[in-house]
């Protein structure tokens, strides 16, 4: 936002973006075992894992807390796609 303030961190919006275009994939393009939805959290702490093992600076890094979103797979609270 103007004020500086984080309403949803890019990681979590890019999550979500990934969920939402995952679901609207038709069935022949996308078979099930290859659809996958995802949580922000373990996104994120899937690439210190993988890519930043080695980053310090990203290491000491956390996902900053934000208000869920109704609607959205991966910021809602509950959802029939995935729960966060």
């Amino acid at each position: 936002m103007l004020d500086g303030s984080i309403r949803v961190p890019v990681t979590a919006s890019l999550t979500a973006f990934h969920n939402v275009i995952t679901e609207t994939v038709a069935p022949g393009f996308l078979t099930n075992d290859r659809r996958k939805y995802y949580c922000p959290v373990d996104v994120f702490e899937n690439l210190k894992d993988g890519i930043f093992i080695d980053d310090e600076e990203v290491e000491r890094w956390s996902l900053p807390t934000f208000d869920p979103v109704a609607g959205l797979p991966g910021l809602a609270l509950e959802d029939v796609l995935v729960n966060c």
